[in-house]
Order: structure tokens, then sequence, then C-alpha cells
């Protein structure tokens, strides 16, 4: 059962009947602070602005390039998966690589 006492006023009774304070602290009372009016725009955003703020929310393409050795398509400064090759020299077998996604 609610205590109606203006616009942001609790009375305690009301909090004690609910719980949530002590039933021997009826006299309080709480001011509970409104919330004020909302940020709202004055305006409907174009779609070219729109476009413009989103502009920057792109995914960036990733990088390749060819290996050396095999010829086959790799991520720069990473171990060829096919061959194994780094730099121009073997650094691990290309058998044994796995969890290596080709392109």
């Amino acid at each position: 059962m609610p205590c109606l006492r203006g616009p942001g006023l609790i009375c305690a009774a009301a909090l004690a009947g609910l719980g949530l304070i002590p039933a021997r602290v009826v006299t309080l009372r709480l001011r509970v602070r409104r919330a004020g009016p909302m940020a709202v725009p004055k305006k409907k955003t174009s779609p070219s602005r729109r476009g413009m703020r989103r502009s920057h929310e792109a995914l960036p393409t990733e990088a390749h390039q060819e290996c050396g050795n095999c010829g086959e398509i790799k991520r720069p400064h990473h171990v060829c998966p096919r061959c194994g090759h780094y730099d121009g020299r073997e650094v691990a077998n290309g058998d044994k690589l796995k969890g290596v996604v080709r392109v």
C-alpha cells in the first residue's frame, strides 16, 4: 500500500510495509530525486550525416601477399601455411601446420 504525500515523497510506513526499512523507523521521510527532462534531438538525422558518423565502423580488409617460395597467398609477417617458409627460409614443416585457414 503506497503512501502518497506529494510528488517525489515516499513515507516510511510504505517502505516498512514492503520490508525495505525496519518498522520502527516510521516517521522517516525520504526525498526521491525526480528525473529531469531527457536529451531529445531537435531534428531528424539526415542519411548523409548518419553515413558520415558510421564511416569509421567498417571492418578493415585483411592484407595478403604471395609466398616467395611456393606462391601461396599468406598473411604478411606470418609463416606460409603450405610450405612453412618465412623470410626466405624454412622455419616449420608445412605438413605439420594445422589450424591455419587458407584464403
